[in-house]
């Protein structure tokens, strides 16, 4: 994850909705299979590893950024392997939270998404620069004439 290139899969919880931290607790999560493929610049998940249908492809440029949650309470010694490390990630559509079983997993997820957004971002403005004086519209440009003949 850390060279930016390549492909980082993990089998990571999520969460199901938006008062996912409460579902957490009740057990309401799934586990899929999480990949950010840094060559073609796209973050999903799928059922499987073998599984060759992937969910909700989001490219870099749609990520907004990722962050830790806060740690879990502290629990017993009985209940500690029900412990996970989360992290939210935000893109332009929605709001992911995932789970981990281990803080440093988290971090490393959390630096990657990050990374994936910079990424995604520097294409943009790569992209953006190449269209100056070339008479082809950006994005914004396009965004708001969309807007006007709403």
């Amino acid at each position: 994850r850390a060279t930016r290139c390549g492909v980082y899969s993990a089998w990571l919880k999520k969460s199901k909705s938006e008062h996912a931290r409460a579902k957490w607790l009740t057990g309401d999560k799934n586990t899929r299979y999480f990949t950010i493929d840094f060559d073609s610049q796209l973050f999903f998940y799928a059922h499987s590893k073998e599984n060759k249908k992937i969910s909700a492809p989001i490219s870099f440029q749609d990520i907004l950024g990722a962050e830790r949650l806060p740690p879990p309470a502290k629990a017993t010694k009985r209940g500690k392997q029900n412990q996970s490390c989360g992290f939210l990630l935000r893109t332009k559509e929605r709001v992911f939270e995932l789970h981990t079983n281990s803080n440093g997993d988290a971090a490393q997820w959390v630096f990657a998404l990050n990374a994936a957004r910079d990424m995604g971002l520097a294409a943009l403005s790569k992209a953006q620069a190449g269209l100056e004086g070339t008479g082809a519209l950006t994005s914004s440009e396009i965004a708001q004439l969309e807007n006007q003949s709403q």
